[in-house]
């Protein structure tokens, strides 16, 4: 009898360690926010799922729209973003697109080891660019600036290494005019713009009237 009485006891004082447990602020886990900035731009978080935002950053996998669009479908505007990539992470900058980030031009830049893989994707098709990024490192931040025309058909897409002081066609990275580069596969769709994240953390993203015009 003296057994069950003290086991009793015993379940009885774990069953109020749970309790004064799962009541404590301290083990109260946060919601992920589902909107900050990054740098000055804000966001709003497409899917939640993996995603902070932290000290201006976002970090994590999923996806975030930029809360203010493009303005027109048929514009030329130009994307800055800073960004690192874990080993086997990826970073697609979409412009042009729906407010679910769909039908855009995407510029996906993917990480296996230092080496920096790209590729260009709209209206469904996707060309591979790679070798013009061959010269970034991808296991350091990253910087590119983007220019994407898409008032032209299809869409002119160049890119910059993001600390360059003159773009134009001559320093570019890649120009889908350029033959060799690899020819734009189409236009967007849509007037917004933001990021898909898989392991990384992005440091800049600003909008801004195209870099590149021509004479």
């Amino acid at each position: 009898m003296r057994f069950f009485l003290s086991l009793s006891r015993a379940c009885l004082l774990a069953a109020a360690l749970l309790v004064s447990s799962c009541g404590s602020d301290d083990a109260s886990p946060t919601a992920p926010s589902a909107e900050g900035t990054i740098g000055a731009t804000p966001f709003l978080l497409v899917s939640e799922s993996g995603l902070t935002f932290a000290d201006g950053t976002l970090r994590g996998t999923g996806s975030a729209v930029a809360k203010d669009p493009l303005g027109e479908i048929k514009a030329g505007k130009s994307l800055a973003v800073a960004f690192t990539l874990e080993e086997g992470g990826s970073l697609a900058i979409k412009s042009f697109a729906s407010n679910a980030l769909e039908g855009g031009v995407v510029m996906t830049l993917s990480r296996k080891g230092k080496v920096l893989s790209a590729g260009l994707e709209a209206a469904g098709k996707t060309v591979d660019v790679s070798k013009t990024f061959a010269a970034l490192d991808a296991s350091t931040e990253v910087s590119v600036l983007l220019d994407v025309h898409n008032d032209e058909t299809p869409a002119h897409v160049l890119a910059w290494k993001g600390d360059v002081a003159a773009p134009s066609d001559a320093n570019a990275l890649f120009n889908s005019e350029k033959a060799g580069d690899g020819t734009s596969p189409g236009n967007g769709k849509g007037t917004f713009w933001g990021l898909t994240l898989s392991k990384a953390t992005v440091k800049k993203a600003v909008a801004a009237e195209a870099k590149f015009e021509h004479e």
